[in-house]
């Protein structure tokens, strides 16, 4: 209801100048529009630039550049490491910890007992 209200006091701002067409859609030409609401400005204004604002920008771009080239500096002695490195001949070589002698298992009552100690 209030939609219609403004719609229909819109249409009365215009001076009647709203044509409704067979589809049902109302136009409006742009020179009637621009009569009660003043036209938007065509390209929005740039926000005057804080000076302090743009040195720390730059400042800050700098240090991102040091650390890329940082970065970069490491990433090629890391390479060179691993380059150099002896690679292992087999997959088993690794040092893999010895495995935990086979405790023996539990009796079978013992088993039960704690089953139905932790179901209830």
């Amino acid at each position: 209801m209030h939609f219609l209200y403004k719609r229909r006091e819109f249409i009365t701002l215009l001076g009647g100048a709203a044509v409704r067409d067979d589809a049902g859609a109302w136009s409006v030409e742009p020179v009637e529009l621009h009569r009660v609401f003043p036209p938007a400005a065509a390209t929005p204004k740039a926000a005057p630039q804080d000076a302090q604002a743009d040195a720390l920008v730059a400042e800050l771009r700098a240090q991102l550049a040091e650390m890329w080239a940082q970065r970069d500096a490491w990433q090629r002695v890391a390479e060179r490491l691993t380059l150099g490195a002896p690679k292992p001949s087999e997959p088993d070589a690794i040092a893999m910890p010895a495995p935990l002698p086979d405790a023996p298992s539990p009796s079978r009552w013992r088993r039960a007992w704690r089953w139905m100690r932790t179901t209830g």
